[in-house]
């Protein structure tokens, strides 16, 4: 594969813009240096309808990406890219329908990136952020922006579906407000299994300046709710996340019971193993050994 770049002038240096490549890839991880230039910029449209992408790192040196760099890339599933990268062209990530996961890599402190790209989707996805002291890991879920016409009143009233849209809120392009988004989880759960499990699995795998009190009401919704839990990720196929079920006792004996016909008809040894034993257990989260095989 071969870069496509030219040469620019970035306050008052010599600098690469990214234009796109020669070639297929699956993976790209773009350098922080090219023919001896360091990459500043991402061209516009660059990499629009690469629909063979799936994972995409962007470098530290990186300061602006063109609008629409990476539109219509439909099989582009994660992407990371740095704080210092701050001036993100309108249209960015859009029509990339199943990106799941974006990556952030805080090195000065900016979450404008951040705001910028949240602002830029409707559909639901997790927001990784790698700071120096710590990982935290934040569910965005799905919401509908959409509109109600009142045509004997001439009047057009804008209507939102779904907590996804204030969950966004919570990020600005200067702060992270972590207590603001736990202290909403019960608008994820009203919401629904999906956006509730979601939130509470990934604020307690990776609980950054998670309260005690937040901590509390994720554990006692996945408690209250272990058979749609280990029902919803069974289907997934999830065996990391109902093995932290299981050891964090979240997993009750009858959730690992209804659950365990699913998993062997799904052929899925390693979770069946786990439901298994909780269900001989006869309590969530005290298996009989280190390990769940059969």
């Amino acid at each position: 594969m071969a870069w496509i770049f030219e040469k620019i002038t970035h306050r008052g240096e010599e600098a690469a813009e990214i234009c796109g490549f020669d070639g297929v890839r699956t993976v790209l991880t773009m350098p922080e240096e090219i023919g001896g230039l360091p990459v500043r910029r991402v061209a516009r449209r660059a990499f629009a309808g690469q629909k063979e992408l799936k994972q995409i790192t962007l470098p530290d040196t990186l300061v602006s990406v063109g609008e629409f760099a990476f539109y219509g890339c439909t099989g582009l599933q994660f992407l990371s890219l740095s704080d210092t990268t701050e001036d993100l062209g309108d249209g960015m990530i859009r029509a990339c329908g199943n990106l799941r996961e974006l990556e952030l890599r805080v090195r000065k402190g900016s979450f404008r990136a951040a705001k910028d790209l949240l602002n830029d989707t409707d559909t639901a996805l997790y927001l990784r952020f790698l700071f120096s002291d710590g990982e935290a890991l934040l569910y965005f879920p799905a919401f509908v922006n959409d509109f109600d016409e009142d045509t004997m009143a001439r009047a057009i009233h804008p209507r939102i579906e779904g907590c996804g849209y204030a969950y966004r809120e919570m990020v600005t392009r200067a702060a992270v407000n972590f207590a603001g988004y736990d202290a909403m989880f019960s608008r994820a759960a009203a919401d629904g299994v999906l956006a509730a499990l979601e939130t509470a699995l990934s604020r307690l795998q990776y609980p950054y300046r998670l309260s005690e009190e937040a901590r509390d009401a994720y554990e006692r919704w996945l408690l209250g709710n272990s058979p749609a839990a280990v029902c919803r990720l069974t289907g997934l196929s999830d065996e990391p996340r109902v093995r932290f079920l299981a050891e964090r006792g979240f997993i009750t004996a009858e959730a690992a019971g209804a659950g365990i016909g699913r998993a062997a008809e799904k052929g899925l040894s390693g979770i069946l193993g786990i439901l298994m034993e909780c269900e001989h257990a006869g309590r969530a989260g005290t298996p009989a050994a280190e390990d769940f095989e059969l």
